[in-house]
């Protein structure tokens, strides 16, 4: 599976010892070329910082959402006291989870976060539903 990830570096690097066998990451190190790369190549979720650009910002998360509607989206950011209104924001335009770099961010909780936020896309609610029957 493919999944973009614009996040600083290191956290990259712990994205990838979550599962190595199963996920392959596009790193980004800025905003700029992100819905190319999505429209070029077959990205099955974007991995996302709020911080990316220096500042804390959702114009670029809700542009994705808005762009891409099905594209799983999941937020990693830092905790502190300038994501509390991101997030607020973020969580008004659907996005529910977040994992936060240094407090849950163990390649386990990687793990069962990319996981479960790639189980809620509306095709594997499909297959799920039609495997089901």
């Amino acid at each position: 599976m493919l999944l973009l990830a614009a996040v600083p570096d290191d956290r990259v690097q712990r994205l990838r010892s979550a599962e190595p066998d199963r996920y392959a990451f596009v790193p980004v190190s800025g905003w700029a070329g992100v819905i190319e790369i999505i429209r070029r190549q077959p990205i099955e979720m974007v991995v996302a910082d709020p911080l990316l650009s220096g500042q804390p910002r959702t114009h670029e998360i809700e542009r994705l959402r808005v762009l891409f509607p099905s594209l799983p989206l999941l937020v990693y950011t830092t905790l502190s006291p300038d994501t509390a209104g991101v997030l607020l924001e973020l969580g008004r335009i659907g996005i529910r989870r977040a994992v936060f770099a240094r407090f849950d961010d163990s390649p386990a909780a990687l793990r069962l976060a990319l996981r479960d936020e790639l189980e809620q896309t509306a095709s594997r609610k499909v297959i799920q539903a039609i495997v089901g029957l």
